[in-house]
């Protein structure tokens, strides 16, 4: 059985990425039994681009003839820590009070 699992980053040219590049990896991957495609808990609430684009690739997969998986996950611990903790700023840490988060560990997801 092929399984294909695809992930990406929300670092630089994320429709290039997100959705061109997607897109013609579905269409060069009829073969694959499952697509298990791993994405981001409420990005059909976010109005920033790379949440656009990942949406847009969900779409893309729906629509394809592949059978799929698409599988939310809330941030990663990490993610939460790099965002928040781990930048100091005139020597203090700025951990802001009233924006809530329920993240989950990498591990935990990839089991899934």
């Amino acid at each position: 059985m092929w399984m294909l699992l695809f992930s990406t980053s929300p670092n630089k040219h994320t429709k290039v990425v997100e959705v061109s590049g997607f897109n013609k990896l579905l269409r060069k991957a009829p073969h694959i039994k499952h697509f298990i495609y791993p994405s981001i808990v409420g990005i059909d609430e976010i109005p920033l681009n790379y949440y656009k684009h990942k949406l847009e690739a969900e779409t893309l997969l729906q629509n394809s003839s592949i059978p799929h998986t698409i599988v939310r996950s809330t941030q990663f611990h990490h993610f939460i820590d790099d965002l928040f903790l781990s930048r100091s700023v005139l020597k203090r840490y700025i951990v802001p009070g009233n924006i809530k988060c329920q993240s989950v560990d990498v591990n935990e997801f990839a089991i899934i």
